[in-house]
């Protein structure tokens, strides 16, 4: 099993209907392709982990990477897992607000734009792993 997790920043800032229009179309593509996964959106920046097979993942990355609704792709891990971490979801999603956002990323401003893209403060893919999770269990 392979899992990617990335960050990026939105062309522009996404509203609730362009979110629930990209969850729809995550989540048919992933579970057509047996992937699984979750994703967080906060302050114009994404921040998502996605695994599977090697085949279903590629396709999966492949779509994503060739989406012009972001920019700055920057991938924190892309390699081999011994299980998944988001079994439960094709996609799952979250909405973070920018205070709550403050609260558990060391280092965020409510006044900043794409947190996750930031190196300073997203800096590993142990750290992104950590937020995917934290908002994985709530949901």
């Amino acid at each position: 099993m392979r899992r990617i997790i990335y960050a990026s920043r939105a062309i522009q800032d996404f509203g609730d209907r362009e979110l629930l229009d990209l969850l729809v179309r995550a989540r048919a593509t992933n579970e057509s392709n047996g992937v699984t996964g979750m994703l967080v959106y906060a302050a114009r920046s994404f921040l998502q982990a996605f695994e599977g097979d090697d085949e279903g993942v590629e396709v999966v990355w492949d779509r994503i990477r060739l989406d012009g609704r972001h920019t700055d792709l920057r991938v924190l891990a892309d390699g081999p897992a011994g299980q998944r971490l988001f079994q439960e979801w094709s996609m799952g999603f979250e909405h973070v607000a920018a205070e709550e956002l403050e609260q558990s990323l060391p280092g965020y401003r409510a006044s900043l734009d794409y947190p996750f893209v930031s190196s300073q403060l997203v800096a590993a893919a142990d750290t992104a792993e950590t937020l995917l999770s934290l908002y994985a269990r709530r949901s």
